[in-house]
């Protein structure tokens, strides 16, 4: 057989047994995760489920601060969680609630507040606008919004559910009464790589697992395509109605 059969052969080779790319999963988090690990451990907060699952959380609570800077309107909190196994530390995510801070805010007037602050604050409030338009009455009147974001855990420790204890005590813990937990299901070892398709297969894995360990529900509509998850606190799912459809 000739060279230029060779050739021919080679480009018909069939599509599927080409090599695929694949973006792995990283023992090491993305950049720009979290708070730098404090030195100083005696200033963190503990979740110690280390006798019945071998992980323990180290937290460190910030103090309120009013969005934006602008007094009397909404009231923000952040806490920033190292998750551990043993010694080990596998994973971190970040907790920011959002409460109603007593003052003149109106529905117009919180969409503004979050745009102004990052851009993962105007993501949220676009998404819990568009499914509860009166927020600040529909709402916020029954406790603190909790966005879920960051979360980042190694792939070994990822497949079992201790790392959603942990969370799940935390938010017990913290934010006893809140109205609504959300989040944004994105696999953040595709930032920048431009893999729509395996990002979309990701994303709905993610999606499956929060749904599984963290009892969220996507929303309807367009923003569930887009990952964003919730989960309505039992002690006010009567009153709050559910989502709307985008």
């Amino acid at each position: 057989m000739g060279a230029a059969s060779s050739y021919a052969d080679a480009a018909n080779w069939p599509r599927k047994h080409m090599k695929k790319p694949r973006i792995r999963r990283s023992d090491t988090p993305p950049s720009g995760m979290g708070a730098p690990f404090p030195s100083h451990l005696k200033s963190l907060r503990e979740i110690d489920l280390r006798a019945s699952i071998g992980f323990l959380g180290r937290y460190r609570k910030y103090p309120r601060a009013w969005l934006a800077e602008v007094p009397d309107s909404i009231y923000k909190r952040h806490i920033y969680c190292w998750l551990f196994s043993g010694d080990e530390a596998v994973g971190t995510f970040e907790l920011i609630d959002f409460d109603d801070g007593g003052g003149w805010v109106e529905d117009d007037d919180f969409w503004q507040l979050m745009d102004s602050h990052s851009n993962s604050t105007m993501e949220l409030a676009e998404a819990v606008t568009k499914a509860w338009p009166e927020i600040m009455s529909s709402l916020l009147p029954y406790g603190p919004i909790i966005l879920i974001d960051r979360l980042w855990v190694k792939p070994g420790s990822a497949r079992r559910s201790e790392w959603a204890a942990i969370l799940r005590r935390l938010i017990e813990v913290e934010f006893k009464f809140y109205s609504v937990i959300t989040l944004k299901a994105f696999p953040l070892e595709f930032e920048g790589a431009g893999k729509q398709r395996l990002f979309a297969r990701r994303r709905r894995a993610l999606m499956r697992l929060y749904s599984r360990e963290l009892g969220m529900r996507p929303f309807p509509g367009t923003l569930g395509k887009m990952g964003w998850m919730y989960s309505i606190a039992p002690r006010v799912a009567d009153v709050i109605k559910e989502p709307e459809t985008s």
